[in-house]
């Protein structure tokens, strides 16, 4: 069993409460988070970490961090949407379908909704791209966005990213940024 009150960033209000962690920074709309990652969560929990670190969004152009998580399969984002509900986050999803042209938005909308068990009315509006000749296969239902309109959330996240997967690479010591691990990589050549 993993304590999450043991691997939250200085800097970060705590109140522990029935099982659950209350935080809360300056700033910042507050978050309730399950304390505990149970021993049989853990492989989703840590995969889920893995998803948003390859597949998440981690940069922005506005001033609102979130928590957003792009894919068209369906196993894959139906593992991230179970990493939010162990988190007690999955309140806060709300999604976007987006897809090519060609594509029929309202049988997309309809398919992610009722494979995930997301009510449409939790979907923002479509980003539909014009279609271009491409020999790749096309997802017939398009590309799902999960998203968690959370900056304490998505720090967090990248948090747990750095402490649980990137240190287990780097060994013990400083925890370093992908970007410092790369031109630490690059001194050595």
């Amino acid at each position: 069993m993993i304590d999450l009150n043991d691997f939250i960033p200085s800097g970060i209000k705590i109140i522990v409460k029935n099982g659950y962690l209350i935080i809360s920074k300056s700033g910042m709309r507050k978050l309730k988070i399950r304390r505990f990652i149970q021993d049989e969560d853990m492989p989703i929990f840590f995969f889920g970490l893995g998803l948003f670190a390859g597949e998440g969004r981690h940069r922005f152009t506005d001033t609102t961090e979130r928590i957003e998580f792009i894919n068209s399969n369906v196993p894959y984002v139906k593992l991230f949407q179970k990493f939010l509900e162990i988190l007690n986050l999955d309140s806060l999803v709300r999604a976007r379908v987006q897809l090519k042209s060609d594509l029929d938005y309202e049988s997309a909308l309809n398919f992610w909704s009722k494979t995930l068990n997301i009510p449409q009315e939790k979907f923002y509006k479509p980003l539909i791209f014009p279609k271009k000749p491409s020999k790749t296969r096309i997802a017939p239902f398009g590309s799902l966005v999960i998203r968690v309109n959370s900056a304490l959330a998505f720090k967090l996240i990248k948090h747990w990213i750095q402490t649980f997967l990137i240190a287990k690479v780097d060994g013990p010591g400083e925890i370093r940024t992908p970007d410092q691990q790369v031109s630490q990589r690059i001194k050595h050549l």
